[in-house]
């Protein structure tokens, strides 16, 4: 597909995971087949007539653009902001990217082809839409969500599917933790991630608060969560959004 539907595109450093740190440029599609309590880009749900990029990197002078967006045209930004700095990868984000696979296939292409790395934040729950496009993606960043959380819909099966995508590469699984998240869901999911690629790291991120009613987990929470991977034999990580810390976007 030489076209797709964006939000925007910047450049800031990655707040999650393992990589939280890492310099890079992202490109956020719109569109997304979920609606998670938690989401801090609500706005990145529906497809956009419009997307906005910086004139600049990390200037925050935006510059609007019609949708769709030709491929073309964001592989030019990508290989001139490259040219500027230094950046670890780029970052394929949303909304939910995989709902326009062929889209991200031939962004991630274009950006290997520019000597850039692909990083690919996806929900776990498009399987099918996930092996279109996993051999041209360098670093998997999988929302392994748990079923309670209010606006989600996932299936376990799914979620195996794409951790075996994912197995043997460089990837990890998110959990997101809310003050009333279930123990037996994480140890389920921890136990799931085990069978499938022991090696493969989990990422237990407290959730901020985006909204009246979405509270973050006390100690307690986090300590049950952090003890139900153990003992589905998961040495879990426990990361918060840096970028939200940090105030980066």
């Amino acid at each position: 597909m030489n076209r797709g539907y964006l939000l925007e595109i910047f450049s800031s450093y990655q707040g999650e995971g393992p990589w939280a740190g890492a310099r890079q440029m992202f490109v956020r599609l719109s569109g997304c087949h979920l609606r998670c309590a938690y989401c801090d880009t609500p706005e990145s749900w529906r497809r956009s007539p419009s997307w906005r990029v910086e004139r600049t990197p990390g200037s925050q002078d935006f510059e609007m653009r019609a949708n769709p967006a030709p491929v073309r045209t964001v592989l030019n930004i990508l290989d001139d902001w490259s040219r500027r700095e230094t950046y670890h990868s780029v970052s394929f984000t949303g909304g939910e990217p995989l709902l326009q696979p062929a889209f991200v296939r031939a962004m991630a292409e274009g950006a290997r082809a520019l000597g850039l790395k692909t990083y690919l934040d996806t929900s776990g729950t498009l399987a099918d839409r996930l092996a279109q496009v996993a051999d041209v993606i360098d670093i998997l960043a999988l929302d392994l969500k748990l079923p309670s959380c209010p606006g989600v819909r996932m299936g376990w099966e799914d979620a195996r599917r794409c951790l075996e995508l994912a197995r043997g590469r460089d990837a990890f699984v998110k959990i997101v933790l809310l003050d009333d998240s279930d123990p037996e869901e994480v140890a389920r999911a921890a136990a799931l991630v085990r069978s499938v690629d022991p090696r493969m790291r989990i990422v237990l991120q407290p959730v901020t608060p985006v909204s009246e009613g979405i509270l973050p987990p006390g100690g307690r929470t986090v300590a049950a969560a952090r003890r139900a991977c153990e003992a589905a034999g998961v040495e879990p990580l426990v990361l918060p959004q840096l970028h939200k810390l940090a105030g980066w976007r």
